[in-house]
């Protein structure tokens, strides 16, 4: 296992977890990760209620950027496999930033967060994994914030 760390943040390589939101609502789509951090490139698999998914990317200790892009295997939306861009900021709380869907014009937030110390948690483990405290960087997307949306009125 390993961790890339800058400032505060601390990206430990394991089982992550975490929610998306589309643009337009403010339901928390649950999914679990399990996230592979080495000299910069991102890689891992996961799971959310759309299906599963393969991740890449890469992150950037100097700046604390974040890229990744969930790669569905298949899907009830398209029946084929497509991919989700994220871009995102990592704190001492996680990443937490932005995603766009291009094919289908949608977008929202997402945030997620080591899972405690276990590197055993499987990644369709329904139990429920406590969110760190509160981003101040994520408003709207993280519990309990209001604020600036980085997104337009008309979605």
């Amino acid at each position: 296992m390993s961790t890339i760390g800058w400032g505060k943040a601390r990206l430990r390589s394991g089982p992550w977890s975490g929610f998306y939101l589309y643009a337009s609502s403010d339901v928390r789509n649950r999914m679990n990760l399990r996230l592979e951090f080495e000299s910069g490139a991102v890689s891992g698999e996961g799971v959310d209620g759309i299906g599963e998914f393969r991740v890449s990317g890469r992150c950037e200790a100097e700046s604390g950027k974040v890229w990744l892009a969930k790669t569905y295997l298949a899907c009830e939306c398209c029946d084929a496999a497509h991919v989700v861009e994220h871009e995102g900021n990592a704190d001492e709380n996680g990443i937490w930033g932005t995603w766009t869907f291009d094919q289908h014009a949608k977008r929202g937030g997402f945030r997620i967060w080591p899972d405690a110390e276990s590197n055993e948690t499987p990644l369709s483990d329904e139990t429920s994994h406590a969110a760190p405290r509160e981003s101040t960087a994520l408003a709207p997307y993280a519990i309990g914030f209001t604020g600036h949306s980085p997104f337009p009125e008309a979605i």
